[in-house]
Formats: structure tokens, C-alpha cells, sequence
């Protein structure tokens, strides 16, 4: 009926970046040491967290989180042989409430925080030109993003599930294309503000024909709000949109394993702190059959239909700024998978963990 969970985490990441900015002379690039740089950048995070799970009845299961990070970073920009230092630490409490009023009726609360990161290239206080007119300039600055979710989910009979959840954010980031002395334009990473955001969504999963066709539908309508602003950009950006998933699946041939399944998505229209986003669709699929002993083949194709397109603008008196981007791309694939071992084993508890975010951080 009671259950204490208690856990430590640490990890040591040492990255080390080289940009090259090269002119092109004499039928080669040769390095502009004004706008090449190499970065090093090292961080320690250690993390300890606790958990405590009460059955209070067959009806009511609570969950109560707490987790405290400590974070410590050091990074050098050697064209500049500028230091930078960054020392954190972070509360996260959590809290989950689970209450069965029928077997086909269940109540769920949960309140979840947590910190963004920004990745390594953001915090390199150094100019990146991209063109002889555009450059990225990152700042060593830049905060951690403090996130509050907020959910309520109602599920009727296992099939259909409500969720309300509200997210909200102090201290948001999102890139910023600002214009400089009307002829130059310079790319960041900043934080600008306070993020609301509202979504309500409906998810409905059924089978039919005994179990041969069976489906999973969504559709979540969003309300967010951004305000706040960064240098010269007020931002006070309010959007209305609505998402819509369908996977659908039939088995083709019960004796013989074949299976064929299916998934649509569709995005509206949405406006973000600083961008546009036009209407998105595609559609993808594959076919499945399952051999003896589990093994597998797998082949389909994704984006069989699609539509994306990306756009975003600034103007202001003296300087317009529009991008455009069109995708229009399918891909086919083949899985062939073979299990080894004892299936039967279990291993560790999987547990997501914030060093599983250390590699997206390095691309950015």
C-alpha cells in the first residue's frame, strides 16, 4: 500500500566545437580568423530525486515527487578567450492523482515541472556569420526555461479519454530573426517572456469485426498566448489551432500475420512567439507480417501524402525579412527484425533521465 522510490543521477559532458567560416580563394576556403571560432564547453549535473506512491483504496492511488538538481557549467571562446560560468539549482515537485470512480469511469490529476536546457552552440558568445548580411549571435546569458504542466484527463469506458492540460512558462525561448542598422540581420536565441498555453483534447480508441479492424483517433484544439519581448520586438501573439491524428489498422490474414496499418495527421494554421506555421498534412503507410518465433518484416512508405510549408516575416520602416520553405518529400522502407535472447527477462526500470537530453543539446 505504500511504496518510497529514491534515485541519484549524474553525468560529465566535455564538447568542443569548431566553426569555420572560409573565403573563397584561388579555388579553395581559406579560413577568415575574424568570423572562424572554436568553443569548449564542459558541464557537470548531479540530480536526486524521491517518490512516494500511497494506495489509499482499489479507488485512489496518489503519487508525490520531489527532485533537486545541481548543475555546474564552464565554457571558453578561444577567438575571444572569453570565460563564461553557469551554477544552478533547481526544486521539481510533482504530484499525480489517480481516482477510479467505476471500472468504467477514471479521474486523473497530475502536475508535473521541469527545466529546459538551452544546447551548447546557444551559450557561445561569439558571432556566426551565415551570409555576408545575416549572422547568428548566441548569448552566454541565456536562461534555463522554468515549465509548470497542469493536466486533467477523464476516461470513459477505456475508449475515450479528455485531457485538459494548461503549460505555463516565465521564462520562454524561441529564435528571433532581429533587423541591425536596417541592413544587416542578425538570428537568436532569447528569452523573451511568459508562455501560456491551453489544450483540450479528445482521444478515441475502438476495434471492431473482433479485433480485425482497430483505431486510434485524436483531436486536440490549442489556445496559447505569448508575451513579452526582446530588444527592439514587443510580442504579445495570441493563436488558435487544432491538430488531428487517425491510425487505422486491419488484419489482413489472422493465420498468416499480415497486417496493414495506417496514420493520418493534419495541423492547422498556428502562430507561434515569433513565426508563422501553415496548415500541415500527411499520410503514411506499411504492411506487417510476423514469422514464427516473432521475427518480422516491415515495409510501407511515409509521406505518401504531404503538404508542408513554413513561413515567417518581419518588417519594420526601413527592412523586410521573408522566408519560405516548402517540403515535398516520401520515403520507402524495409524492417527485417529478428529477436535474440529470452524474451522473458526483464531488465531495469526504464526511466527517462535529463542526461538522455545531452546529445539533442549538442546539435543545436
Amino acid at each position: 500500500m505504500n511504496k518510497l522510490t529514491t534515485g541519484l543521477e549524474s553525468y560529465y559532458t566535455d564538447s568542443k566545437s569548431d566553426f569555420f567560416y572560409g573565403n573563397w580563394l584561388n579555388g579553395d576556403y581559406v579560413s577568415d580568423p575574424q568570423r572562424s571560432n572554436t568553443f569548449d564547453y564542459n558541464e557537470t549535473y548531479a540530480a536526486a530525486y524521491v517518490s512516494y506512491n500511497r494506495i489509499f483504496s482499489p479507488k485512489l492511488i496518489t503519487v508525490v515527487g520531489l527532485k533537486a538538481e545541481y548543475g555546474k557549467s564552464k565554457g571558453k571562446q578561444k577567438a575571444t578567450s572569453e570565460n563564461i560560468e553557469r551554477e544552478n539549482i533547481y526544486v521539481l515537485p510533482s504530484l499525480s492523482v489517480l481516482y477510479t470512480i467505476n471500472p468504467d469511469n477514471r479521474l486523473s490529476y497530475n502536475f508535473t515541472s521541469f527545466v529546459g536546457r538551452p544546447g551548447y552552440y546557444s551559450l557561445n558568445p561569439f558571432r556566426f556569420y551565415l551570409s555576408p548580411t545575416t549572422y547568428k549571435e548566441y548569448n552566454p546569458n541565456l536562461e534555463d526555461i522554468d515549465i509548470y504542466i497542469n493536466t486533467l484527463s477523464y476516461t470513459l469506458k477505456s475508449k475515450y479519454i479528455f485531457n485538459l492540460n494548461y503549460m505555463y512558462s516565465p521564462n520562454a525561448t524561441n529564435n528571433f530573426l532581429v533587423p541591425v542598422d536596417d541592413k544587416y540581420t542578425k538570428y537568436i536565441n532569447a528569452n523573451y517572456g511568459k508562455l501560456h498555453a491551453v489544450n483540450l483534447s479528445f482521444v478515441w480508441n475502438d476495434s471492431f469485426f473482433n479485433d480485425r479492424l482497430y483505431f486510434n483517433s485524436s483531436l486536440t484544439g490549442l489556445y496559447s498566448r505569448n508575451k513579452g519581448n526582446v530588444e527592439n520586438i514587443v510580442l504579445n501573439v495570441t493563436n488558435f489551432s487544432f491538430d488531428l491524428g487517425l491510425s487505422l489498422g486491419w488484419e489482413i490474414s489472422k493465420k498468416h500475420n499480415w497486417n496493414i496499418t495506417s496514420r493520418y495527421v493534419y495541423r492547422s494554421k498556428s502562430r507561434l512567439a515569433h513565426e508563422n506555421n501553415d496548415a500541415f498534412n500527411s499520410l503514411d503507410i506499411s504492411i506487417k507480417k510476423v514469422f514464427s518465433n516473432n521475427i518480422s518484416l516491415n515495409f510501407g512508405i511515409n509521406g505518401l501524402i504531404q503538404n508542408r510549408t513554413f513561413n515567417r516575416q518581419k518588417t519594420t520602416e526601413n527592412y523586410k525579412y521573408y522566408y519560405h520553405d516548402k517540403t515535398n518529400w516520401r520515403s520507402f522502407f524495409v524492417k527485417f527484425s529478428i529477436p535474440f535472447g529470452n524474451t522473458k527477462s526483464k531488465g531495469a526500470q526504464n526511466r527517462k533521465t535529463s542526461s538522455g537530453t545531452t546529445e539533442s543539446r549538442m546539435k543545436e
